[in-house]
């Protein structure tokens, strides 16, 4: 244990043990007592996110 606690990856809080590295997608994964926790994921180029983000964005239509 005491070889992990001075890891890189390797975050300590009062509670947990935090891991976070690069996923091969180009995101980053993150695992909370070895737990997977988080895993967020490269989406350029990705229609379904592209079209979600692009109506976020749009401004609303006006109506009279």
């Amino acid at each position: 244990m005491a070889v992990e606690a001075t890891k890189g990856d390797v975050i300590w809080s009062p509670y947990y043990r935090i891991t976070h590295w690069i996923n091969e997608d180009g995101g980053v994964s993150t695992k909370v007592n070895q737990s997977p926790h988080w895993h967020q994921i490269h989406t350029p180029g990705n229609p379904l996110y592209e079209t979600t983000y692009a109506k976020l964005t749009r401004p609303p239509a006006v109506t009279c």
